[in-house]
């Protein structure tokens, strides 16, 4: 199993409130980047660049406008295929309703506003080692953080220990990059209804034995959610 065979998935599908006073009703991963490209491109190619060459993004808000722009693009390198739902499902409600278009037993999640410098390649040979059916991304900080999501890990097996959706400071902070074994979603029998990755799925893994562990880098994070932050991801 390499990156050339792992399909990533890309949650493309909120609503973007917190940016809508400058978006005028653009879709969030449609905000242009600082390459002058939209940030949704920037991210695939990031992702192309990478090794992976199976995307898939799970739309909601602003589906067609996805759509129709993919769909005017060239992209040689990649295979880009869209699932798409109806109502708004949130993070873990568009990953059950993605199932159906996943084709590897492994796979990538990425949150679709968020940009790092993370080594797809180590995530998922450290995913295989230490035989994870989950395995999270946490980005080490100089300062604790609350605006993010914070991680508890056994120090010694990087096992996840607790997983808190924000307003906890912590300097171990969720990347918004994860691996799964399809299995796991599976055996749960999600329906594909609103549900959240961060405060509903997870916890539950955690609590339910399932192996799940923090692959932590060094690094940089980017994320496009606020105006504030997506001046500062225009203007790096």
């Amino acid at each position: 199993m390499s990156i050339n065979d792992t399909e990533v998935l890309i949650l493309c599908g909120g609503l973007g409130t917190r940016l809508s006073s400058i978006s005028k009703g653009v879709p969030k991963g449609l905000m242009i980047g600082p390459s002058g490209l939209p940030f949704i491109h920037e991210l695939i190619d990031q992702l192309s660049q990478s090794g992976f060459n199976n995307i898939i993004l799970a739309l909601g808000y602003g589906s067609e406008d996805y759509v129709d722009f993919f769909r005017a693009q060239l992209q040689k390198d990649v295979s880009i295929r869209f699932s798409i739902e109806n109502s708004p499902l949130g993070t873990g409600g568009a990953i059950t309703n993605a199932l159906k278009e996943i084709n590897t037993e492994t796979f990538f999640v990425v949150n679709g506003d968020t940009y790092t410098t993370i080594n797809y390649t180590e995530m998922l040979e450290f995913h295989k080692q230490k035989n994870a059916q989950v395995t999270i991304s946490g980005l080490e900080l100089q300062k604790s953080r609350s605006d993010v999501g914070s991680i508890k890990y056994d120090a010694k097996t990087h096992a996840l220990v607790e997983f808190s959706e924000k307003n906890n400071p912590s300097r171990c902070v969720n990347a918004g990059v994860y691996i799964f074994k399809k299995e796991v979603f599976l055996s749960k029998n999600y329906e594909a209804k609103k549900l959240s990755l961060e405060k509903e799925i997870i916890p539950e893994f955690i609590s339910s034995k399932i192996r799940i562990y923090l692959y932590k880098f060094l690094g940089e994070m980017s994320d496009i959610g606020t105006p504030e932050r997506y001046k500062r991801y225009v203007e790096q």
